[in-house]
């Protein structure tokens, strides 16, 4: 049991202490695990549970992960000669929790190299309740943006993917309470918000978001640095979805 929680944490779906009791919280790290790849979703570790999870720690699978699928589904583009940076916003979702995931997949060969990292896609409790603009807290409109993101400096200080090529959709949350208020679609604005991709930290969002996608771990962060580098790539597309969109 306890190689199953190391397992778990190592494919981005901790963190969970490796106390060797299957609890709720290794049971609902398994059920992510399962929905990611696309499995029969119930919480039960059998032959092809233990199978992903061998594959995903390695990152070598040749069948093309449940996330592209679903991507493709949606009519967006899907590369299989660059890196695929796709975020995945849960549905329902917990304000200022760390509830959704980015995965970074890419062919190796004839593999599919795939990682996934617990994240957020929406704004903190401080950001909700405290917006930088009287119009309210911008939230990314699920969507892919193609070519539009770019190695550079969050804030001018660290090193993140940042909105650089082009604009993205938002929402504007303006009631300033800690529930994240998804906006109908006639009120999406197109432009340039600084919505970038870096690091978060700690157990809740806090004021780590405003807006952006903030990765819970600094170590999962530097990990995906290191990926953009090695691509190559000048630009990248950054797609967001939704859970209900995989199947």
């Amino acid at each position: 049991m306890r190689a199953l929680q190391q397992m778990l944490n190592a494919v981005g779906h901790g963190p969970l202490i490796d106390d060797g009791i299957f609890g709720l919280q290794t049971e609902s790290a398994v059920r992510l695990f399962q929905e990611a790849a696309g499995l029969t979703v119930d919480g039960i570790v059998g032959p092809r549970t233990t199978d992903a999870l061998t594959r995903a720690q390695t990152g070598d699978t040749g069948q093309e992960p449940a996330v592209l699928q679903a991507v493709r589904r949606l009519g967006h583009e899907v590369y299989h000669d660059k890196m695929n940076i796709i975020s995945v916003r849960a549905v329902p979702g917990v304000p200022n929790r760390y509830d959704d995931e980015i995965h970074i997949i890419f062919k190796d060969g004839d593999s599919f190299q795939h990682k996934v990292y617990p994240c957020t896609t929406d704004p903190g409790r401080y950001w909700l309740e405290n917006p930088m603009y009287e119009a309210g807290t911008a939230i990314l409109c699920p969507g892919q943006y193609v070519d539009t993101y770019k190695l550079d400096l969050h804030a001018g200080r660290t090193p993140a993917l940042c909105q650089r090529n082009g604009p993205v959709k938002i929402w504007r949350d303006a009631n300033k309470d800690e529930v994240i208020d998804y906006a109908v679609e006639g009120s999406q604005i197109e432009g340039h918000f600084g919505i970038n991709v870096h690091s978060g930290g700690g157990q809740r969002v806090g004021a780590w978001s405003a807006g952006c996608t903030a990765l819970q771990r600094e170590e999962d962060f530097q990990q995906l640095l290191a990926l953009c580098r090695a691509s190559c790539q000048e630009v990248f597309t950054y797609t967001l979805i939704l859970s209900t969109d995989v199947t």
